[in-house]
Formats: structure tokens, sequence, C-alpha cells
């Protein structure tokens, strides 16, 4: 969790220059959980059936079918409350 979106953005620069792919979600104007569900599944391609919740069984069940490729993945959830 960063609390500085500046040192965020900075590190995900550095990511990126190498060779991270950066998936970023902004849950700013979601009022409940389906709206960055659907961000979720879109930008990771998920399929039809991805539950849209954060229970482990719904990401553990679409996660591990999508390809990471080298170095790495790094999803950022942008302005997200408890």
């Amino acid at each position: 969790m960063y609390f500085s979106s500046s040192l965020l953005n900075k590190d995900l620069d550095w990511f990126r220059k190498e060779g991270f792919e950066v998936v970023e979600i902004d849950c700013e104007n979601c009022p409940d959980w389906e709206n960055p569900h659907i961000a979720l599944q879109h930008s990771l391609k998920f399929p039809d059936y991805y539950g849209r919740n954060l229970h482990l069984h719904a990401l553990n069940d679409c996660l591990p079918d999508r390809e990471i490729a080298e170095p790495g993945f790094i999803l950022v959830f942008r302005n997200f409350d408890l």
C-alpha cells in the first residue's frame, strides 16, 4: 500500500522500464464491488466464468491460466478504500 501517488508512479515507471507488465485499476468511482471486478476481468482477460469477487477461489480459478511474461506482472488498485 502506497500513501504517496508520486512514489507509486516512480516505482511503476521503474518496473515498466524493466519490462514488467503493469495493469492499473482505478477504484475511485466504484460505488460497489461490481465495477472494479468488471475492470479486473476485462484488464486481465479473465473468462466469463470469473466470479467477480476477491475470494481466493475466484482468483485461483483464473490467475493460473493467465500467461505472465518475464520478468513479471504487477496489478495496481488505485484509490482503493477498505
